[in-house]
């Protein structure tokens, strides 16, 4: 062992930064050098290019519902299944996809009620939602994005087991919200971005005349840990309101959620109909903090309707495009990149997916693209499945039951990233050399 410590220091940062997030923290506790270095904000950059990039296996993080078999409450838990192609197995069956399961225990200082990996839902309530009330809202570098039951927003990181409850909003009287997390290059800081709605004004005689109020906006940043108002102008137009739905992911510092636009009033609340609705893509760019809006493909505005969601797929922004019924193809458009063409975006059909097995598979068809070439589907009887529209196999995985509503999920990377203030992720070239673990 003695000669373990001649190791050079690069080699030895190259070593840990392939481990995973569990077993770096066994490091921590054998000296207070490999404490530090495992500590500091470019060790956790550079592991989490090594560990994530470089890797050929895949995490998916699923949030599901379980009912207590004991009493009539309902509980939920959260699970990765770790995904994982093996490129050396080529014969024909499932045996080169190789899978497994990891349920979460989140922290009593979460303020769930917590029993082993299940979370006890409160009572329900009128007006609330049971299976709504412990939700994934977003992920960004191995941190997990959620929305608590208490009506907070709470930042944690299962790989080391640390959380964060966010503070209340700078904006009051906010009806809902929608919310991305991500990353800004510009600060170097992970950032909450928050797109409020408010409640619609009625009035004239018999309060029959609706005004839908503009949203507001606001960004939270981690290092600052505080809320501050941005300009949220660009989200709405003189005759239109523009609103945020779900927001699907942070790529290269532009947030990019699912929305849609809507008259900012009617004469009559009976003239008010989804049809109104002009759904797209919101844009916010955290460098300048602005807003820009982008159309979806002509196709996806004429009947039969789209389902559609946008995420990262071979480095770049796809739409992933669906029929809500009938026996069409799914569809993968590709975004021009925002970063140089500014607002100027414009959308190009990459591929169309037809499943041969297309009637074993539930519509809509798709849960999220995990590979250049493999998207997750659901079966007629609730199992999950993995359809490569390349080799037109379709791959049963270990999770079943899921019945339409109540699970969501959203593919994660394994970080060492802390969520404690005043971090700071600079070059990952400033790592001090001055560390010798055994």
């Amino acid at each position: 062992m003695a000669d373990s410590q001649k190791i050079p220091f690069e080699l030895l940062v190259q070593i840990l930064s392939r481990l995973p997030p569990k077993s770096l923290m066994r490091f921590k506790c054998i000296r207070k050098s490999c404490e530090a270095l495992i500590n500091n904000p470019q060790f956790a950059v550079k592991h989490l290019h090594y560990y994530n990039d470089l890797s050929s296996s895949t995490s998916i993080l699923f949030r599901r519902t379980a009912e207590h078999k004991a009493s009539d409450n309902f509980q939920i838990y959260f699970s990765y299944l770790h995904l994982c192609n093996d490129n050396d197995i080529d014969d024909g069956d499932d045996h080169s996809l190789q899978f497994s399961l990891e349920d979460i225990h989140f922290p009593p200082s979460m303020g769930l009620k917590v029993r082993g990996p299940f979370i006890e839902l409160p009572p329900v309530s009128p007006s609330r939602i049971r299976d709504e009330s412990v939700t994934i809202l977003s992920h960004y570098d191995g941190i997990v994005c959620l929305s608590l039951h208490s009506d907070n927003i709470a930042l944690y990181n299962p790989a080391i087991n640390e959380c964060k409850i966010i503070p209340e909003s700078c904006i009051p009287d906010g009806k809902g919200y929608y919310v991305g997390f991500g990353f800004d290059p510009k600060s170097k800081d992970y950032i909450l971005v928050r797109i409020l709605f408010f409640d619609d004004i009625y009035d004239g005689e018999y309060g029959e005349h609706v005004v839908i109020l503009p949203p507001r906006a606001e960004v939270f940043s981690l290092s600052d840990d505080c809320w501050r108002e941005v300009n949220a102008d660009n989200l709405r137009t003189e005759d239109r309101n523009i609103f945020g739905l779900d927001c699907e992911t942070c790529f290269k510092g532009v947030f990019y959620w699912r929305g849609y636009d809507e008259p900012n009033e009617y004469e009559n609340s009976l003239d008010r109909d989804v049809e109104d609705l002009k759904y797209l893509v919101i844009l916010f760019d955290s460098c300048d903090r602005v807003f820009h809006t982008v159309k979806l493909p002509e196709c996806f505005y004429q009947f039969p309707l789209h389902e559609f969601i946008v995420t990262v797929w071979n480095e770049r922004i796809v739409l992933y495009g669906f029929y809500r019924g009938g026996d069409q193809p799914s569809e993968i458009w590709e975004m021009d990149d925002f970063a140089t063409t500014g607002v100027k975006c414009s959308w190009t059909k990459h591929l169309s997916i037809v499943p041969s097995m297309k009637a074993e598979i539930r519509v809509p068809l798709t849960l999220g693209l995990w590979k250049s070439d493999e998207v997750l589907l659901l079966t007629k009887t609730g199992y999950l499945c993995s359809y490569n529209f390349v080799t037109d196999k379709l791959r049963h995985l270990p999770i079943h039951y899921l019945a339409h509503g109540n699970y969501n999920q959203i593919v994660c990377k394994r970080s060492i990233v802390s969520l404690k203030s005043g971090n700071k992720f600079e070059s990952t070239d400033v790592i001090s050399n001055d560390v010798s673990c055994p």
